[in-house]
């Protein structure tokens, strides 16, 4: 795995043609341009595209208005370069419904909506990442453990997000 790279509440990891990120503070344009730069180094390396799998913790809020246009202008630019993101929000039921919710209006604004997935729980946050799996992708285990340290670098314990 590549190393973990953390900025201003987020973790961010790559390796193969996958990326994880994990989101432990409210969605603003710095970070979404952040986000943007990694994902866009990553794509640099993966001439077949990449897919990439977030996990969105409760203590995240979702983006306000500028943070929405940085979003949809990178995601339009980027989109063809993804063949899917799997978005995982970590909470109680009314955190991952509002996820859920936002998730899918951003997904119907930038076109987006058959490469982009909301799972219930990371266990099915990797069953529908592997539908877009390519012989670079490394295995279930080895993304675990990518996340665990970027639980780690965040300083957050792994606890309910933890793969089986």
């Amino acid at each position: 795995m590549s190393r973990v790279k953390s900025s201003d509440g987020m973790a961010f990891l790559s390796a193969g043609d996958v990326f994880l990120v994990i989101w432990k503070e409210p969605s603003r344009e710095h970070r979404i341009r952040w986000l943007f730069d990694q994902v866009d180094a990553a794509i640099a390396t993966q001439p077949g595209g990449i897919i990439g799998m977030q996990l969105v913790l409760p203590t995240s809020s979702p983006p306000d208005g500028p943070a929405r246009a940085e979003n949809y202008k990178r995601m339009r630019e980027i989109g063809p370069k993804m063949r899917r993101v799997v978005t995982v929000p970590l909470g109680d039921a009314l955190w991952v419904t509002l996820v859920r919710t936002i998730m899918r209006g951003l997904m119907l604004v930038t076109g987006q909506s058959k490469m982009q997935f909301v799972a219930d729980n990371e266990e099915q946050g990797y069953d529908l990442l592997y539908e877009a799996a390519s012989p670079a992708t490394p295995t279930r285990k080895m993304l675990s453990a990518g996340f665990d340290e970027m639980h780690t670098a965040l300083g957050i314990p792994r606890g309910r997000s933890s793969a089986a």
